[in-house]
């Protein structure tokens, strides 16, 4: 059973000090082509359920405004969704979801995980996991060829700046301003297709 919550969210922040390296995997609503229908429910869902198989310590789903179908429809196993239902930009949307670890505690990393990117590869979230292990870095990200993308590893230690950021958060861009924290994992092949229509779809299923 999904856990669920509503709450207006308002804008908090906090640090705490890094205590280990248990990940929760965060896979927010990012954009329109995450609530497409796809595979016999949405995008979304189908994000949250692969997140299940990865090497996380438990799995956050946190949906938009537009996401209330979503959760009423139910669907998402063990995973706890939480419902913003005021939000101004996907910022609002990793502070509800890094602030529900903080509460919740048990884990010192989240892995980000937009919920328009369906193919992301297990093999690239299992050598992330892997590398963030090893890393002091408070960022572990994967270098797609030449590209950087995502999902991303964020440390607990970082989580206070994420929930400062305001608007639409651009997870490359979060990544290049801090590149003395980054630790880039190289693999050889492209990144995971952004969705946001049905023509996305179409190339996924190519």
């Amino acid at each position: 059973m999904c856990r669920g919550q509503r709450y207006g969210y308002d804008a908090e922040s906090g640090e705490s000090g890094m205590a280990g390296k248990r990940i929760a995997a965060l896979v927010y609503d990012s954009g329109p082509g995450a609530l497409l229908a796809w595979r016999g429910s949405t995008v979304l869902h189908h994000v949250a359920a692969k997140a299940g198989g990865w090497p996380v310590e438990r799995v956050l789903v946190v949906l938009g405004p537009d996401g209330e179908a979503a959760l009423e429809a139910g669907g998402f196993g063990e995973a706890v969704v939480v419902l913003v239902t005021e939000s101004e930009g996907t910022a609002s949307l990793l502070r509800a979801g890094l602030d529900t670890l903080v509460r919740d505690g048990g884990v010192h990393a989240a892995l980000l995980v937009p919920a328009d990117h369906p193919d992301v590869d297990p093999a690239v979230v299992a050598e992330l996991a892997e590398s963030s292990q090893r890393s002091s870095a408070g960022l572990t990200v994967p270098k797609y060829r030449y590209a950087v993308g995502p999902p991303v590893i964020i440390g607990e230690l970082l989580w206070g700046e994420m929930m400062n950021q305001e608007g639409d958060v651009d997870l490359v861009a979060f990544t290049r301003s801090r590149a003395e924290s980054v630790d880039e994992v190289w693999f050889d092949q492209l990144a995971p297709i952004e969705v946001a229509d049905a023509s996305d779809l179409a190339r996924l299923r190519a």
